[in-house]
């Protein structure tokens, strides 16, 4: 199969380059003597950090400290890295080693794929400045990735991922009401730090989310002692 044309993956990116061979550099994996790629990733992961940073405080300044440090935590997390990436079609470019490809599940959750993406960013940087990584940013990290991460389930995950902790059940505790209007009650149970608490709602969905709201408002309270 050939390589689909560079022009896709620059108006995917928002950013076209100057320098083309700073693009396929970036795309060369270590595996098959990519000998830039480890060090435009260094360079991406770095640039990416403080353009969402920058992007989130343009877009939400009335937000606290502690928000934009989960919201960023969240946006360059491995897992939106992997979904940015097969969003724009990047396994199709970046050239690895056939080792990669020995499981099926490779293109959707290879974490080389993350990395592809941080070095490709990096290779905007040398090529564009940090205003290129802005483009990108402002292209690949809308505004509907911001909402899901605002979500206090996903914030309570990844508060708990970035301190290597289990991640927390959710365990229906009560229903009442009638069939067509129920009551749900919900517990949020966490490992570590051992504790439990409730939330209730109209919905499953509401009561996990009262729930782990609470459950994040005593991590917090629980640091800033």
């Amino acid at each position: 199969m050939s390589e689909p044309p560079s022009g896709e993956l620059e108006a995917s990116l928002g950013y076209v380059f100057s320098d083309s061979s700073l693009r396929d550099r970036a795309l060369r994996h270590s595996s098959v003597g990519g000998k830039d790629f480890e060090q435009f990733e260094f360079l991406g992961d770095a640039a990416l950090s403080l353009a969402v940073a920058l992007h989130l405080y343009r877009k939400h300044p009335d937000w606290d400290e502690g928000l934009f440090t989960k919201m960023r935590a969240v946006l360059v997390s491995n897992d939106n890295l992997l979904e940015v990436a097969n969003g724009i079609g990047l396994q199709r470019y970046v050239r690895l080693s056939p080792a990669f490809f020995a499981t099926p599940s490779f293109i959707a959750s290879h974490p080389v794929l993350a990395r592809a993406l941080e070095s490709l960013i990096g290779s905007v940087l040398l090529d564009g400045g940090f205003q290129g990584v802005l483009n990108v940013v402002a292209q690949l990290f809308d505004e509907s990735q911001v909402e899901a991460a605002a979500h206090p389930k996903s914030l309570l995950q990844e508060w708990l991922q970035v301190r290597n902790l289990n991640l927390p059940e959710y365990r229906e505790t009560a229903r009442e009401g009638k069939v067509h209007a129920p009551s749900f009650e919900v517990e949020c149970v966490l490992e570590s730090p051992a504790a439990r608490f409730l939330g209730c709602g109209q919905s499953l969905k509401q009561a996990e989310t009262q729930a782990a709201r609470r459950a994040l408002d005593f991590l917090e309270s629980e640091r800033d002692q």
